[in-house]
């Protein structure tokens, strides 16, 4: 819309943005795994919303350009790709009992909140992108708050490592059993 480029640059800039879920997302399911997911996402969503609110500068500046947009998106992906497996690993550990209603949730507000930022995208001439980045950055922000408000800290998602094998195995010698 802004830059006016053709649909094989849009392409790219398409790519730029998953190419790094490709590459990371084994990468950010293992830091899920080790981690405490709900310290993932705080961190996640704040270093995501500065991206669009960084965007937003950019081209508030009048220094957009085609660059500074796969930056971006580059951005978006690979940070994308750590916040997915951390959301998802944590929702296996507060589901309660009750994960496949947890997921179907999750999915719903997922492709809501896409349809949402769609429709709203489709304002983006009368608004200006500028403020609609802004919105984005905020309710990023707030997820990164929503994830950090101590009413949430039942929330905590300590990492779900099991034992080594190597200490189940000196334990099990030590007690005289046969590994």
């Amino acid at each position: 819309m802004v830059l006016h480029e053709p649909a094989s640059r849009v392409g790219v800039a398409l790519m730029s943005l998953m190419a790094p879920s490709i590459l990371f997302m084994l990468l950010g399911g293992a830091v899920a795994d080790r981690a405490d997911c709900r310290r993932l996402l705080v961190r996640g969503h704040f270093l995501v919303a500065l991206l669009p609110l960084g965007l937003a500068l950019v081209i508030t500046g009048g220094r957009l350009s085609y660059g500074a947009l796969i930056v971006y998106a580059l951005g978006v992906g690979t940070v994308g790709a750590f916040v997915l497996p951390a959301r998802d690993a944590m929702l296996t550990r507060v589901a309660a009992g009750n994960l496949g209603r947890a997921v179907a949730i999750m999915t719903a507000t997922q492709f809501g909140s896409q349809l949402v930022g769609i429709a709203s995208g489709a304002a983006a001439e009368t608004v200006g992108a500028p403020a609609l980045l802004l919105l984005q950055a905020g309710m990023l922000a707030l997820g990164s708050w929503r994830h950090h408000a101590p009413a949430r800290s039942r929330w905590r998602a300590p990492p779900s490592r099991p034992e080594p094998a190597r200490r189940l195995l000196d334990d099990r010698r030590r007690r005289g059993a046969r590994p």
